[in-house]
């Protein structure tokens, strides 16, 4: 009886080799790490009650997982392949984007009311100058909204645009300029909520209707993501690559769409239509006024750091 030769167990990747692999493939490294975290994190919600029942407990609010998931899914891992692809001056040139304020006072404006502004002229459409004419008389509503603003960046938000613009959009902007970069972060950004459709008030306020399901998917990957996130990409080429104005932005807009401000203006607060059509309006003005650049210009710390051969 011949003896069998030895089987071979193939030899699991070395740290090396899984380190090439996160340096020549950053950004979807990254999109697999945030996914992974993020809806593991999301789970919890989405088995409860108040998501698909599968398990029998509630949950009182959303928020929590949504902080989680900003700070430990998104900012976490945009940190953890920084570290890896560009050590520790990689981590230096993100960490420093928290702290560019100096920008002039209009880019603040911008970033706390530009939104705001424009989805009040989309409820124009409907309501005519009425939502203008109730604005001096809801300064309640106005100081509401800045506060909510301010905690809403501080809390999430700057969390999120760590990974979405600081890291995402800024290693892809110089290799396919920054409108098809918008887009492809547009796309990565609403799908990452994908699991919060399923949740009560979480991306919807009630039950998700089967019969919607493909248009909450495509508004939450492409109608109510690409605009936003050209208008946000516009914003981040003018005022030098600065985190904490990219926060209150995205502060704006969770607050905008939210019930804080536009009820107090119009009726129920208008229609998702109205305002995020009026939001890709803006977008397009953007892409045609810039030529599609989006006032992109290479600069040298907007740049992601070279990787040494």
């Amino acid at each position: 009886m011949s003896a069998q030769p030895p089987v071979q167990i193939a030899p699991a990747a070395s740290p090396s080799a899984l380190k090439h692999w996160i340096t020549r493939h950053p950004v979807l490294a990254y999109l697999i790490l945030a996914y992974a975290v993020c809806w593991v994190i999301f789970l919890v919600p989405l088995l409860s009650k108040e998501g698909i029942s599968l398990l029998s407990y509630n949950i009182p609010t959303v928020l929590p997982f949504v902080l989680l998931a900003s700070v430990v899914g998104l900012t976490g891992s945009a940190f953890t392949v920084t570290a890896v692809v560009d050590g520790r001056v990689g981590l230096r040139a993100l960490a420093s984007r928290y702290v560019r304020w100096r920008v002039g006072i209009q880019w603040y404006l911008l970033a706390f009311f530009g939104l705001p502004l424009v989805a009040i002229l989309g409820l124009c459409v409907g309501y005519g100058f009425a939502p203008f004419q109730a604005l001096p008389h809801q300064l309640p509503a106005v100081l509401s909204y800045v506060i909510q603003v301010v905690l809403a960046a501080a809390l999430v938000n700057l969390w999120e645009e760590t990974g979405w613009t600081g890291f995402m959009f800024t290693r892809l902007q110089p290799h396919y300029g920054a409108l098809v970069a918008s887009i492809l972060v547009a796309v990565c950004f609403g799908g990452i909520h994908f699991p919060l459709l399923f949740v009560t008030g979480a991306v919807t306020t009630g039950r998700l209707s089967p019969s919607l399901f493909f248009l909450a998917l495509l508004e939450l990957l492409v109608l109510g993501s690409v605009p936003v996130r050209v208008l946000a990409a516009w914003l981040y080429n003018n005022v030098k690559g600065s985190l904490l104005l990219l926060g209150l932005f995205h502060a704006a807009l969770d607050t905008t769409t939210g019930a804080v401000l536009l009820p107090q203006l119009v009726p129920g607060g208008g229609t998702y239509a109205q305002v995020f059509g009026a939001f890709a309006v803006a977008a397009v003005l953007l892409v045609l006024l810039t030529r599609g650049r989006l006032s992109y210009r290479p600069i040298p710390d907007l740049q992601p750091v070279p990787t040494a051969s």
